[in-house]
């Protein structure tokens, strides 16, 4: 017994502590595949979709009365009149009153065909946004839809105003659904001059940050320089509630790109961006800002990335504490989630505790707390009047009103999104610790797989582009409460409840209707290799584990190549899928190297090899608990030596210790025990031997309970306690009772 059981893998997952989303954005700066708008398609359209030619009748009064003439004299040339019935008149009476003609009725108002127009593109667009997916129907109907806001825009003398809110809406529907990148640079040109005449700065500002995003799509570098001027005329001219949105913007494009350069010069911009709002008082903006760079921070791949995110944190929170800042409730929620992520990073289990109950405590309020659920998705960021110089707002500008406030409105998580991502990140927070805590961390799953599912049950059967991305977002949250729980039931030694969660996610990710997250298949096949081996069912399990999307060889080859691409560019930020899926590759080797540990093992001469990718791997792994599980699995495959081997050990030990790892601490101590204190009966054996059971017991596994039986029997009949031996045989006995199968003949047999 003084090696670890092969039937007991290592399957520890990685804490991901990735579960927020992106920044927000204004407009989408990616691109999208799009039907090629064709300018002369207004010959295809319904002729009730184009401006009819009225052809006005003439009124009776404009008309010429001919009366018929009478036979012509052909010499004189002359027409005489037909003679007029006489008519009796009395003398002396005064004469008829002369009747006056009927009125002609007042002629009906002509329809107002440019709103008509209008109507018909709004009636395109919606029938449009039905469709399922981005058929030839769904490129056709928005062409329509086009073609009737552009004939409204030609054939009609509109107001200014509307045609410039009329012409940015042309040019979002073209960058939203099209490639005519072109057509809507022309369009927005043009409508910027018509602001600038008539003075709508609000709506000229919002249509030359969509000019700039129009621009990015082919040419970035020009894109950022032009961004870059228009925030230095809003400085100039201090609109800065403007100034505010297009150096956001500014920050979307740099985190376009994948390079550490470019996200330091979003951190910059945002530090810039939160200097100004509390210059002009804007409390609320530099909290968002600040917020944002807090969450920015986490992807650094900078090792002080955690504690400048917390130095962010520290700077936010007395500015959510202001009057005017203390109603966003999304602010304030968003920023415990991204403390408690600082907290897994770090590895810090009592911190876990206590920010996920004040993160609990924070919801309940919210829960209480209407305004973000009517708000869903949009948050709104009020900015104070100074910062509008006085000018007027537009419909369709960058600065809206909400409530009679001027706002600036950013995409942010709704309601249930957030609620959700709280449950992942407690389940991940407390899911190491052992069976004590393993109900609270299934009241977490349950709870997460009930909001997504929910949700999954609002938009079923809804066929919006919208609704179904909101369809697939939640099942893919679902599948990831369902890998929380595999795992969870793997380290009870729950096999059936195990595989049958495994299945169950399994499915989840075919509902998905897009391509998962690399590191949710790699755990999903990795998960299968450690039931079978848990079960004792070894070969199947070394099957998995050597599977191709498992080689961490082939997994670092792909990652140095990527990586290799952006060496001109700079450092890579970190990415969450990339490191959750080597570190699954990680674990998945370790296991390989334990199954394959006996000298008899036909695969025993490849370890070596693998064991250095192991080590090379392990350089960039900054999770605590695989750390911990890679000391113990080179002290049992790697190290010679008795002092070597100790040191491992306690290294492994403080290790598990720090990050509360019940199963690594019992792993740990049981191999300990074995090595260095079998056959030993003075105080500190003893000691090694009732903290190893205690911790195993903590543990809960049941194969490992079998183990610990046998450990603490030997112990007493070594210390010539016969009797307690027998009993403790006898708890052996009933304990095996309770190992899988595969296990359980695999220790019979010998």
């Amino acid at each position: 017994m003084g090696a670890v059981p092969a039937s007991a893998p290592v399957f520890l997952p990685p804490a991901d502590a990735s579960g927020l989303p992106p920044p927000p954005q204004y407009y989408q700066a990616s691109p999208r595949p799009g039907y090629q708008y064709n300018q002369q398609f207004t010959a295809q359209l319904p002729p009730q979709s184009i401006a009819p030619q009225i052809q006005r009748p003439m009124k009776e009064s404009a008309r010429e009365i001919e009366h018929p003439p009478s036979s012509p004299d052909p010499i004189q040339n002359v027409y005489y009149e037909t003679p007029r019935p006489m008519q009796v008149v009395q003398i002396g009476e005064p004469p008829a009153a002369k009747r006056e003609p009927e009125s002609e009725p007042e002629p009906e108002p002509e329809p107002d065909y440019s709103l008509l127009l209008l109507s018909l593109a709004d009636e395109y667009f919606a029938r449009a946004k039905k469709l399922m997916n981005r058929s030839e129907e769904f490129y056709q109907l928005t062409a329509m839809g086009l073609g009737c806001i552009e004939s409204a825009l030609t054939n009609f003398h509109l107001e200014p105003l509307r045609e410039a809110q009329l012409s940015l809406r042309y040019a979002q529907v073209l960058f939203d659904e099209t490639e005519n990148h072109d057509d809507a640079e022309r369009v927005l040109t043009k409508a910027i001059e018509v602001c600038e005449r008539n003075g709508f700065v609000d709506l000229k500002y919002s249509m030359q940050l969509l000019l700039s995003c129009v621009l990015f799509q082919s040419r970035p570098k020009a894109a950022v320089k032009d961004l870059q001027n228009l925030i230095e005329e809003a400085e100039v001219y201090k609109h800065a509630a403007w100034e505010y949105a297009l150096r956001y913007q500014l920050v979307m494009f740099h985190l376009s790109d994948s390079n550490s350069r470019d996200l330091q010069q979003a951190m910059h911009q945002l530090e810039k961006l939160g200097h100004n709002a509390l210059k002009n008082n804007d409390k609320a903006v530099a909290a968002f800002s600040t917020t944002v760079e807090a969450m920015l921070h986490l992807q650094s791949p900078y090792p002080d990335a955690v504690t400048s995110a917390q130095r962010a944190i520290a700077s936010a929170r007395p500015l959510l504490m202001d009057s005017a800042v203390c109603h966003l409730v999304q602010l304030a929620f968003t920023l415990e989630l991204i403390d408690l992520c600082c907290s897994i990073r770090r590895g810090n289990v009592e911190q876990n505790d206590e920010k996920r109950k004040f993160m609990h405590e924070l919801f309940g309020k919210v829960g209480q707390d209407k305004s973000w659920l009517d708000q869903g998705s949009v948050l709104s960021v009020p900015v104070c009047m100074s910062s509008l110089r006085g000018l007027a707002l537009q419909k369709g500008g960058l600065v809206s009103q909400v409530g009679g406030k001027a706002v600036l409105q950013f995409s942010w998580l709704d309601a249930d999104e957030a609620e959700q991502a709280g449950f992942l990140l407690s389940v991940a927070s407390k899911a190491r610790k052992g069976s004590s805590d393993r109900a609270k961390v299934q009241e977490f799953i349950d709870g997460g797989v009930n909001r997504t599912r929910e949700t999954v049950a609002d938009y079923s059967g809804k066929t919006s582009l919208a609704a179904r991305e909101k369809l697939s977002k939640a099942r893919l949250m679902e599948c990831r409460f369902l890998i929380e729980q595999t795992f969870l039931q793997c380290s009870s030694g729950n096999w059936k409840g195990a595989w049958k969660s495994l299945e169950t996610s399994r499915q989840c990710l075919a509902q998905l209707g897009t391509k998962p997250p690399r590191s949710i298949t790699l755990m999903v096949q990795y998960l299968k290799g450690v039931i079978e081996q848990g079960r004792g069912n070894l070969e199947a399990a070394l099957s998995c584990y050597q599977s191709a999307d498992l080689d961490l060889a082939q997994f670092q080859r792909q990652a140095v190549g990527g990586a290799a691409q952006q060496q001109t560019a700079g450092a890579a930020r970190w990415n969450p899928d990339l490191e959750v899926g080597r570190n699954i590759c990680i674990l998945a080797a370790m296991n390989r190297l334990v199954l394959t540990n006996e000298p008899s093992h036909t695969l025993s001469k490849q370890r070596a090899d693998l064991l250095d990718q192991v080590k090379s791997a392990m350089k960039s792994c900054t999770d605590k608990n695989i750390m911990a599980a890679y000391t113990l699995v080179h002290q049992q495959v790697g190290e010679r030596g008795v002092v070597a081997s100790k040191n491992s050990l306690v290294s492994a030990l403080n290790a598990a210790k720090a990050v509360a790892n019940t199963q690594i601490t019992a792993l740990v101590l049981t191999v300990m025990q074995q090595n260095f204190f079998r056959g030993v009966t003075d105080e500190h054996a003893n000691k090694c031997v009732k903290a190893a059971v205690a911790n195993v017991q903590q543990w809960g596994d049941p194969t490992w309970s079998y183990v610990a039986a046998g450990i603490e029997a030997e112990s007493q009949e070594f210390r010539g306690n016969p009797e307690a031996a027998r009993h403790m045989k006898e708890e052996m006995a009933r304990r095996l009772q309770r190992v899988p199968s595969g296990v359980r003949q695999r220790i019979l047999s010998g």
